[in-house]
Parts: C-alpha cells; structure tokens; sequence
C-alpha cells in the first residue's frame, strides 16, 4: 500500500496535550521532580524531544521516564500520563 499522505500536529491542533495534567500524573505516579522534567514550553526537550524526532523508540522512552522522574512505572501508566 503506497501512503497517499502524512499529518502532522504541530502546535495542539489536533491532539491537545496539558502539561498541567502530565505532571499531576507522573506526581500521582510518585514523581516528585515531574514539574522540572516535563518540557515547560513543550518544545519537547530532552527525552521528549528525543522521542517526537525519532531519536529513541517508546521502549527507551519509558525507560528514561522511569530513570528521570525516579518511579518504577508501567508502559501503559507512562503512556497514560504523557497523553
């Protein structure tokens, strides 16, 4: 099958994401540093940053969020929060 076309969301047109709402996550998950590790200005630095250009996988992504925000969080907890 030949892809016809290819979206992108830049800017929370379409999928709007809280930062407000992912750090009340990692912090309910046990992170108590989430609001120095989540982007302030969601220019997706660091790990985040790694993750949206392709840099890393999911797998390594889940993995840094666990090591960075120091929790032994699920995939899917990590998931839940970040969305």
């Amino acid at each position: 099958m030949k892809i016809k076309q290819l979206l992108f969301d830049f800017g929370e047109v379409l999928v709007n994401l809280s930062r407000e709402k992912s750090v009340n996550a990692f912090q309910a998950l046990g992170a108590e540093i989430a609001d120095d590790i989540v982007p302030a200005s969601w220019s997706f630095g660091g790990v985040f940053g790694d993750l949206e250009t392709g840099r890393i996988d999911e797998r390594k992504f889940y993995d840094e969020l666990n090591r960075c925000l120091r929790i032994n969080a699920s995939d899917e907890q990590l998931r839940d929060a970040w969305n």
